[in-house]
């Protein structure tokens, strides 16, 4: 047996999911099982993909057909359930790893008995594969990776609520270590945030993380990605998850407080969605929500002073943004 499973989720991505899988089979490190999960692609993009595979001829590799979308959490919860191995990973279908992406990490892991996971810093690549130097510093910066060094993280729930600071595909895991923390919240399903949920439940029961601080993931910016197209402030769907997400949990100290900020910029969009939905009170009732979890917080009594002082305005501000806020 593999020690390494390799979950590859793909959608109507043809050409970046055979770079992503010809990125895993350059791996230096290579005792892996491959697993290209394609969800309900159009047929001739299924195929394609198929075909692929088949003609690599690899051993290692093998395709398998969701005939439903089931969305990224449909996905991660199929992948992982298909896991034996003794440490799982998630490479999405539009980025790839540096060769000595899995000999870093899992050296690492097997180097340390304690770790649950090690994560990557990253490259920011454009549609065409082209490293983006600006782009990498910037996006590095946002997701908080210069504010920390290589080694354990001193938590893992500190640098998630800051920054985000994880991305499953450049993170690999104990295997037993995502079974004790039961992967995602089973009431949870959609898209985005099953990343921030995944970590959340390891971050809640202490769970060990390494940050290598090598760049060894080539992420890609493109106007497809769920980034670009779901992870925007007016979705709904990701609104109410998020927010039922962080809402359930009670932590101590600096990191409820934390927590709680975390739920200001959620409240305060979710605020002009009800007032969208011609609930006023609704829009008041999440506008106090948030200035209640964060009372210093400018963006909440700019909107909170609209909503009472000139209503008029937000439909103009706030209908072009949610129409560009796509839920599949």
């Amino acid at each position: 047996m593999a020690t390494v499973c390799v979950g590859i989720p793909t959608r109507n991505r043809p050409e970046y999911v055979k770079e992503a899988l010809q990125s895993v089979l350059n791996q230096t490190y290579q005792d892996i099982r491959v697993i290209v999960s394609d969800n309900a692609s159009e047929k001739e993009s299924a195929l394609a993909v198929e075909r692929y595979i088949d003609q690599l001829g690899s051993p290692l590799v093998s395709y398998r057909y969701q005939p439903i979308d089931i969305r990224e959490y449909g996905q991660g919860r199929y992948l992982f359930q298909e896991c034996r191995e003794d440490y799982f990973t998630i490479l999405h279908d539009d980025d790839t790893w540096e060769p000595t992406f899995l000999e870093t990490t899992v050296g690492l892991l097997e180097g340390d008995a304690s770790l649950d996971l090690v994560t990557t810093d990253q490259y920011v690549m454009d549609t065409e594969g082209q490293r983006q130097p600006q782009l990498t510093e910037e996006y590095g910066e946002y997701q908080g990776r210069r504010q920390y060094q290589e080694g354990v993280l001193p938590s893992i729930l500190e640098p998630l609520f800051t920054y985000g600071f994880f991305p499953i595909t450049g993170t690999i895991f104990r295997a037993e270590s995502l079974k004790r923390s039961g992967l995602v919240d089973q009431d949870c399903g959609g898209n985005y945030p099953f990343e921030f949920n995944l970590f959340l439940r390891l971050g809640e029961r202490n769970m060990k993380a390494y940050f290598a601080a090598t760049r060894l993931v080539n992420y890609r910016f493109h106007r497809t990605s769920l980034r670009a197209t779901e992870a925007k402030g007016l979705n709904r769907e990701i609104l109410e998850t998020y927010i039922k997400l962080v809402e359930r949990r009670k932590f101590a100290g600096a990191m409820e407080r934390k927590r709680r900020q975390s739920l200001a910029a959620p409240y305060r969009n979710y605020a002009i969605l009800r007032f969208l939905d011609n609930d006023r009170l609704g829009c008041y009732r999440y506008l106090g929500k948030a200035l209640h979890v964060s009372p210093v917080n400018w963006k909440v009594w700019v909107y909170t002073v609209i909503a009472c002082l000139f209503p008029f305005m937000i439909k103009p501000m706030f209908t072009r943004k949610l129409a560009s806020s796509v839920k599949r």
